[in-house]
């Protein structure tokens, strides 16, 4: 007993008061009420953590870019939780940063953290490459893939949570976003996206290309896509022309995924045609 309260204390779940009394940390409340276990509440923690220090300073300048590029209807959104564009504007003309001394000093910095994430989560559903988003907000790569797994797990459970309050329409539109973020792809790809190796700019390629939809890649001749592959990496595929050998390798290798595609197609669409069948 006494090695297990000693464990939880330098795990900084509990803390021991004077009186040999025993109180949980906010950490350890944390953990409690999100039902993870011990072991994963650390590791959210740590991640979370990392992080929230993303948002520096020197980012409020990038805050600002990106309200000014909103439309009336999104400048609204983020007013509504509390996003006020002219303490935006005095914070890029201070150069302070966020205190978060009181409660309430606190929440604001969580609001305004909550927007910033929201700016990538909303560029990487819009198709927008992984690279450019880490390059835009000054953020490792690695951060914004975190986030989106991170974001994409907490908005399944978001999602339950509304049908069973029977909101059915938030519960529609978070599970919307939840498959936009999960494919990095607008509304009109997402069926193309369930298509194994087709995310984001794959599919929107794909589709420029002539392969508008799910029964297009399906009927597709795997040799036919690898040209269009090719596209996704151009350097890649003008170096490799120079030397016959490679040319050959590369094109082998992409003509192995355009067939991994083709079948992966065929089997969501006999998948989709047999439900109408039953229906």
């Amino acid at each position: 007993m006494h090695s297990a309260l000693r464990e939880l204390i330098d795990e900084k779940f509990l803390l021991e008061r004077d009186d040999e009394a025993y109180e949980a940390t906010q950490l350890g409340q944390a953990v409690v009420a999100s039902a993870f276990s011990p072991e994963d509440g650390l590791f959210v923690y740590e991640e979370l953590r990392r992080a929230s220090q993303a948002f520096v300073m020197d980012d409020w300048p990038i805050f600002r870019d990106q309200l000014d590029g909103l439309d009336d209807s999104g400048l609204r959104a983020l007013q509504f939780v509390g996003v006020q564009p002219g303490f935006v504007n005095s914070m890029v003309q201070s150069g302070a940063s966020l205190k978060e001394n009181t409660p309430d000093q606190v929440k604001l910095s969580r609001i305004y953290r909550r927007a910033y994430t929201a700016f990538q989560l909303r560029d990487l559903s819009n198709e927008v490459p992984l690279s450019k988003i880490a390059s835009r907000y000054r953020i490792p790569r690695g951060a914004v893939q975190t986030l989106a797994q991170q974001c994409h797990g907490f908005a399944a459970g978001m999602v339950k949570f509304c049908q069973r309050m029977s909101w059915g329409m938030l519960a529609a539109v978070l599970e919307h976003m939840r498959d936009r973020l999960e494919a990095g792809a607008r509304a009109d790809l997402l069926e193309m996206a369930q298509v194994t190796y087709v995310k984001g700019c794959t599919a929107r390629l794909l589709r420029d290309n002539g392969f508008r939809n799910l029964r297009a890649l399906a009927e597709a001749e795997a040799k036919d896509l690898v040209p269009v592959l090719m596209m996704l990496n151009p350097r890649k595929a003008q170096k490799s022309h120079l030397h016959p050998l490679e040319a050959e390798r590369y094109s082998k290798k992409l003509l192995a995924k355009a067939e991994v595609i083709v079948a992966s197609a065929n089997k969501i669409w006999e998948r989709e045609m047999q439900v109408e069948l039953e229906e």
